[in-house]
């Protein structure tokens, strides 16, 4: 597996990072097309969702990876 696709400066960019990008932005674009044709918000409102949704659901992953194995330090860790 790639660890690495390139680093700027001290930041490494992952093919992981990439990909979670890219599938929050395909999430982002059905969203506010599908609210928008049925009517239901607009588009600050499907920002709005899937910002607390990426939020929740990055951290509750961390949250729960390191729960499952009974190690904190498993958070701060990348």
């Amino acid at each position: 597996m790639i660890r690495e696709l390139f680093s700027i400066g001290p930041v490494a960019i992952s093919p992981f990072g990439v990909l979670l990008v890219a599938a929050f932005l395909s999430a982002y674009a059905t969203l506010r097309w599908t609210a928008r044709r049925l009517d239901l918000g607009d588009e600050e409102d499907a920002s709005a969702l899937l910002l607390a949704a990426g939020i929740g659901g990055v951290l509750g992953g961390k949250i729960y990876y390191a729960v499952l194995y009974g190690d904190w330090r498993l958070l701060f860790d990348r």
